[in-house]
């Protein structure tokens, strides 16, 4: 089943979100394809994770309200 699904961002939260990705990208490792997560900076991991919640809660929203 294909379906497309918009999640809305302040422009604080898609701030948030760049310099998370900016920073997160210093430490990528292109041989294992993962991040080192060690070396990022504990503030940006917090940003994230509270992003990908945000991302869930309004996925989850989408859902219900799509009538799924």
């Amino acid at each position: 089943m294909n379906y497309k699904t918009t999640i809305q961002f302040t422009p604080e939260q898609l701030a948030m979100l760049k310099a998370g990705l900016a920073d997160m990208s210093l430490w990528y490792d292109k041989e294992s394809g993962k991040v080192e997560e060690h070396r990022v900076s504990p503030q940006t991991i917090e940003t994230m994770r509270a992003l990908a919640q945000h991302i869930k809660d309004m996925h989850s929203v989408t859902l219900a309200g799509s009538g799924s």
